[in-house]
């Protein structure tokens, strides 16, 4: 099961479904079509989903309060919370993140090339 996490203006949510999700009849269905938010039904500390919480409402207050907020910090830590989601969940998921700079996403690509 593959998992975005992004950011989506107001939306207020961290994760979301994969383009490719398996949908209907997968068998991680009920993260997505549930009332609760999916971070509510993973399996993952009260301390990662308060995070991922706090973050996604940090970038939604950037447009419904006009708060502003230095992107690149953002993007970094929004890929080091996938990376924590990532470790929670185990093989069974794949955490996809979505950048929202080209200076974060050259960074992760630069670090990969490293390795």
């Amino acid at each position: 099961m593959t998992i975005r996490l992004m950011t989506d203006d107001t939306s207020g949510v961290a994760l979301w479904p994969d383009l490719g999700w398996d949908y209907p009849g997968s068998k991680f269905e009920h993260l997505f079509l549930s009332d609760r938010e999916p971070e509510d039904l993973l399996p993952i500390t009260p301390a990662l989903r308060d995070r991922l919480r706090a973050w996604v409402d940090e970038y939604t207050a950037t447009i419904t309060e006009r708060v502003s907020l230095d992107h690149v910090d953002h993007d970094r830590r929004g890929h080091a919370l996938s990376q924590e989601l990532q470790a929670e969940l185990g093989p069974e998921f794949k955490i996809k993140y979505v950048f929202n700079t080209d200076d974060v996403r050259r960074e992760v690509k630069a670090a990969r090339a490293e390795r």
